[in-house]
């Protein structure tokens, strides 16, 4: 998460990244999304919890990928938005984005799980 907040930095031209959160894998493996972020009303942006799918937990999954996700469940909290057109114009931001969401979007292909 350290290397996504530095990298965010630069593509916000900021010079720092307000993040007071959790980061966790599921404690089980969760039909239908790779990551969730979850804030409260009248907390500072940037703060919440990221919780990531566990299935994700795996070698298979780029590095890249993984940097991807937490981005966007980042904006997430930093913006307290869902997807929204500004949070679509910063996820877009991130170098490598087309490839990342590739591959999340052939991981049930993949990992051959048919009720995805």
């Amino acid at each position: 998460m350290k290397g996504v907040l530095e990298d965010g930095k630069a593509l916000l031209k900021l010079p720092t990244l307000p993040f007071a959160a959790t980061l966790e894998w599921s404690a089980r493996l969760i039909k239908g999304w790779y990551g969730k972020a979850y804030w409260e009303k009248h907390v500072p942006f940037g703060s919440g919890t990221i919780r990531v799918n566990c299935l994700l937990n795996s070698p298979d999954v780029t590095a890249a990928t993984m940097r991807f996700l937490l981005w966007h469940e980042y904006l997430h909290l930093y913006l307290q938005q869902f997807h929204t057109p500004k949070f679509r114009e910063l996820e877009a931001r991130w170098p490598g984005r087309i490839d990342a969401d590739r591959e999340l979007n052939t991981l049930s292909q993949r990992f051959g799980i048919a009720y995805w």
